[in-house]
């Protein structure tokens, strides 16, 4: 495990790319971030593997709430743009969150 890291990280600064060829000690291709490419990130444990959309479940439930609750508009008064009408009417006090 000491020598994947070490290697991992020796071939990231030397060639800005952590795996830039496999071998018996990184026999996986790290895939770079792409737009499309769903944030891929290499599972670095006793098997190497390549995995996608970390933390999927917390990152689901997050997306969820925004897109429930968006129209809240939550913020504080002195947050708020005096010359917003409608921002100022959706914000409420400290005491009524």
């Amino acid at each position: 495990m000491i020598d994947r890291i070490t290697l991992i990280w020796t071939n990231f600064i030397k060639f800005g790319n952590p795996v830039p060829q496999t071998s018996d000690l990184l026999p996986i291709q790290w895939t770079p971030v792409t737009k499309q490419s769903g944030i891929p990130y290499l599972d670095i444990n006793t098997k190497l593997e390549m995995k996608s959309r970390p933390f999927h479940q917390r990152a689901a439930f997050w997306q969820l709430f925004y897109r429930a609750n968006n129209h809240l508009h939550i913020a504080y008064p002195d947050e708020a743009d005096s010359e917003d009408e409608k921002y100022k009417q959706r914000t409420y006090s400290k005491t009524e969150l």
